[in-house]
């Protein structure tokens, strides 16, 4: 199913949540997983210019609160 449009604010501050393909528990003691996708959001954070509020990874989803004043949430999360 496709999703509509959405319109981007760089005032907005947005709550993102994501799920592990098939909600597989990949995130539950993977210290190797866990640092690469640390290391990625820091690199994408720099790189987009995004504000991080809250991140928290748990077993098959994580949690983000983010704004984007650039207004390129959509390249951040393609990233």
């Amino acid at each position: 199913m496709s999703q509509p449009l959405s319109i981007e604010d760089p005032e907005w501050t947005y709550f993102i949540t994501t799920r592990t393909a098939g909600s597989r528990l990949w995130l539950i003691k993977n210290k190797h997983l866990e640092g690469q996708i640390l290391a990625a959001l820091a690199r994408y954070q720099q790189l987009y210019g995004a504000t991080l509020y809250a991140f928290i990874l748990m077993g098959n989803h994580y949690h983000l609160i983010a704004a984007f004043p650039r207004c390129n949430r959509a390249l951040f999360m393609r990233d």
